[in-house]
């Protein structure tokens, strides 16, 4: 799934290489598998300038994934700063509704746990990838 797309699709496209060159996915986009061995995330979310994608491991319930899809598709992607006055450690905010996933991905009694991988590109942020098991 894609969001926010822009006329530059690089961002897009990069991430759309990412996740295929970390995870197998079957005919429907869901995660079945993870090319490091061992089992896929639940969700995966992907951000850049360009706009979002986000994965799906194949065993999660269709009522999780259409509340998720519906916050995932509302993110946009984030703003760089200005080239000439920005610096290495910047940081977009989080996803606005990065929290709700969580939950919506959780137990009754805890949100999912996640972490967040940003890679870089020329010394600036680049694209942001947030995994939830």
């Amino acid at each position: 799934m894609v969001h926010a797309l822009s006329d530059s699709p690089l961002g897009i496209q990069w991430m759309t290489d990412e996740l295929t060159h970390r995870y197998e996915a079957n005919e429907a986009g869901r995660l079945v598998g993870d090319r490091s061995g061992g089992r896929p995330p639940r969700f995966v979310f992907a951000r850049s300038a360009e706009g979002c994608i986000w994965r799906f491991r194949s065993d999660v319930e269709r009522e999780r994934v259409l509340g998720i899809a519906k916050l995932a598709g509302r993110e946009r992607g984030f703003e760089r700063p200005d080239p000439a006055t920005s610096d290495a450690q910047w940081s977009p905010a989080l996803p606005e509704r990065l929290v709700m996933i969580a939950r919506l991905l959780g137990s009754d009694r805890e949100p999912a746990s996640f972490v967040r991988e940003a890679i870089f590109r020329k010394d600036a942020m680049f694209v942001e990838i947030w995994v939830f098991d």
